[in-house]
Parts: C-alpha cells; sequence; structure tokens
C-alpha cells in the first residue's frame, strides 16, 4: 500500500460493482488512482495499468496523465454518501496588518 492509497479506497468501494465491465473497470481506475495523486503529495503523476487475464498480460503506460490542481472527476460523491450530524458556521473576521514583498535573487 503507498501513501495515496487511502484517498484510493474510498473510491473504489463507493463505485466498486463485481459485474463492470473491462473499460468501466479502467475509469474507475483511473479515477481511484487520480484520487491518491491528487490527495497525496508524495505520489506521483502517470497512471498505469496491467490487465491480466488468462492468457493475455497487458502493460498500458501511461493510461493517464493527470495534471495536479485539476479535479478530474474522481472527487465528486453521491448525495448523501457521508453523513453530517451537525453543522456549524463561524463567520471569520480577517484583518489585514501588514503586506510586504521582497523579489528573489534568480541569478
Amino acid at each position: 500500500m503507498s501513501s495515496g492509497s487511502l484517498a484510493a479506497m474510498v473510491v473504489f468501494k463507493d463505485k466498486f460493482r463485481p459485474d463492470m465491465e473491462e473499460e468501466e473497470t479502467k475509469k474507475l481506475v483511473r479515477k481511484a488512482t487520480a484520487a491518491g495523486i491528487f490527495n497525496d503529495l508524495g505520489s506521483g503523476s502517470n497512471i498505469n495499468l496491467c490487465i491480466i487475464k488468462k492468457s493475455k498480460l497487458d502493460f498500458l503506460r501511461p493510461y493517464s496523465v493527470p495534471k495536479k490542481g485539476t479535479m478530474f472527476d474522481c472527487h465528486r460523491c453521491e448525495k448523501g454518501t457521508a453523513v453530517v450530524l451537525t453543522e456549524k458556521v463561524t463567520i471569520l473576521e480577517i484583518k489585514l496588518r501588514e503586506e510586504a514583498a521582497q523579489t528573489m535573487d534568480t541569478s
């Protein structure tokens, strides 16, 4: 298990079905792996797949290259997936005391 695996497992638990077709399964693995990439600073950026069948082994490298900072569609959960026990909204008033900028030496 790697550092992004917890985020990936959430997607698998939410979307996996035993009767999925191969293309549908590839998309699910892409979504789950992308969730791991987007939610872990130590994860890489390529999604590689290995398709294992009785008579054949296929490597899809790279299957997908998600860009960090984009949100694929791996973070969308069905309404009601998470139960909200309580909700409290606190308005924060923030005042800027000082603003400063420094130039960085790039030579």
